[in-house]
């Protein structure tokens, strides 16, 4: 069989355009593509190093030829991506007023709480010291306040969030070090990025489309998907965003979707019952493993629960969720061991998904797109661990990943159609983000919540919860 008959004839039309568009030979083309085509999609840098040196090309050149023909070829609406794509990176906004509300009021209010927390610091410590130096910062936790250090590095003691955390339990100094940085935070990532690379009172953001291991896009400059969620000054930083005059703000969230996956590909009976019957999946998981009553399930438990709920599917241990929740090792075994009484399909399903990727050398989403696992079989213990915590998510979190950029392309066409003058602004995970005029709200939010939740046929429902504001916050 030949190079060329390897591929279809859609996708010979994209190797085509590609070597047009990069001034190479389609006979230089077809074998990188070919190679790109067994990745489907992971573009790492071991493959791009590879990639590059297999065609001499430098490694940045290689990294776009292969970025684009994963965006043009991608099954089974990839052509449409690329320009759902385009017009993401140009349309993320607020009105004017954006601009004005995170350099006039929000960054003064931060930098007033910045100056706070760091006298806090330096009261509770004695003296002052630059807070945002590791290695000051590791002297006054371990050799002045005789904090027990929990890991090593190359001149001192870690001092990072992780060890923050677990110092917090015990101490209140790394709790209010904890909040500076997450202030901080704020105001080096987000607010001065933002307005500094605001244009026309919008901000334009970048979609990487095979930047991460799973498959999910990812936001560059500015990095608008991870701004703080739970915290007051991220739904500060939300509410700036705010909808042109005569239009609305409307958010689309696919709810639990990763727990609902987990449960179609376990196929566990319970996981699929408590999901059809609209229960709180946390709260119904902790009445079960703690042998309560549902209405006497309490926050902890339920967030105990959660954790366990989502950490089995990204690989949490025993030891995680003990360290996570401050209780023996013992007390986490066994929450983790009612859990797989209650859910014993997921365990299952657990040990399959690794065995099948041990055998394959990959593991697949539901839309037959491959994560390759070479180092399943490595020699190296935390290598071959990595990847079977890998093959446990990428069905997962994969399948997610193609699922909300399947519902971004059906939304958009389906606007599209009915003439909307507006559309989709955002991906942020598991939310689209529209921006729509008021007079069609209610249309729009038919269409949205129809074509999200009818991307593909699950044995649990798919749920999309809609919210509707003058804002970003108010909408989510």
């Amino acid at each position: 069989m030949s190079t060329q008959e390897l591929f279809s004839d859609a996708e010979l039309k994209a190797v085509k355009e590609i070597a047009s568009r990069y001034k190479e030979p389609a006979s230089a083309i077809m074998p990188l593509l070919h190679y790109v085509q067994d990745l489907r999609g992971h573009l790492g840098e071991e493959e791009m190093a590879y990639i590059a040196d297999f065609l001499k090309i430098p490694r940045v050149r290689a990294y776009e030829v292969a970025t684009y023909y994963t965006m043009y070829t991608i099954k089974p609406r990839g052509r449409h991506l690329i320009q759902v794509c385009r017009n993401l990176s140009c349309t993320l906004g607020g009105a004017e007023g954006i601009v004005d509300f995170l350099k006039e009021e929000l960054d003064v209010e931060v930098e007033q709480q910045l100056r706070v927390s760091e006298q806090a610091i330096y009261s509770m410590v004695g003296h002052e010291f630059n807070v945002n130096s590791p290695k000051q910062l590791s002297q006054v936790l371990f050799e002045e306040l005789k904090l027990k250090p929990t890991k090593r590095g190359k001149t001192h003691y870690s001092t990072n969030s992780e060890v923050l955390v677990q110092l917090s339990l015990s101490h209140k100094v790394p709790r209010e070090i904890i909040k500076f940085r997450e202030l901080a935070k704020i105001k080096s990532t987000y607010i001065e990025p933002l307005v500094m690379l605001s244009k026309e009172g919008r901000i334009h953001t970048t979609f990487n489309q095979a930047s991460t291991a799973t498959g999910r896009l990812s936001s560059s400059n500015p990095n608008i998907q991870s701004i703080p969620i739970r915290s007051d000054l991220g739904r500060k930083i939300r509410k700036g965003f705010v909808a042109d005059h005569g239009s609305k703000i409307i958010s689309a969230d696919y709810s639990q979707i990763e727990l609902r996956l987990l449960a179609h590909f376990s196929g566990d009976k319970n996981l699929i019952k408590a999901f059809a019957k609209g229960e709180d999946i946390h709260r119904h998981t902790a009445s079960v493993v703690f042998g309560v009553s549902e209405e006497e399930v309490d926050d902890k438990q339920r967030r105990m629960a959660k954790v366990v709920n989502y950490g089995l599917i990204y690989g949490m241990s025993d030891y995680g969720l003990a360290q996570r929740f401050d209780i023996a090792q013992e007390e986490a075994t066994q929450f983790i061991q009612s859990y797989y009484d209650l859910y014993p399909d997921v365990a299952n399903w657990r040990e399959q998904a690794v065995t099948s990727a041990e055998e394959k050398g990959y593991a697949k989403t539901l839309f037959e797109r491959r994560r390759p696992l070479p180092d399943l079989h490595a020699r190296n213990y935390q290598l071959r661990e990595f990847s079977k915590r890998a093959a446990i998510n990428t069905p997962i979190q994969g399948t997610a990943a193609d699922l909300i950029k399947i519902a971004m392309i059906d939304v958009e066409r389906n606007l599209a159609a009915r003439k909307f003058k507006s559309g989709l602004l955002l991906s942020i995970h598991d939310e689209l983000l529209f921006e729509i005029e008021q007079d069609r709200v209610d249309e729009a939010k038919d269409i949205i919540k129809q074509s999200m939740e009818g991307v593909v046929d699950l044995n649990v429902p798919i749920e999309v919860s809609i919210g509707v504001g003058e804002n970003w916050e108010q909408a989510h």
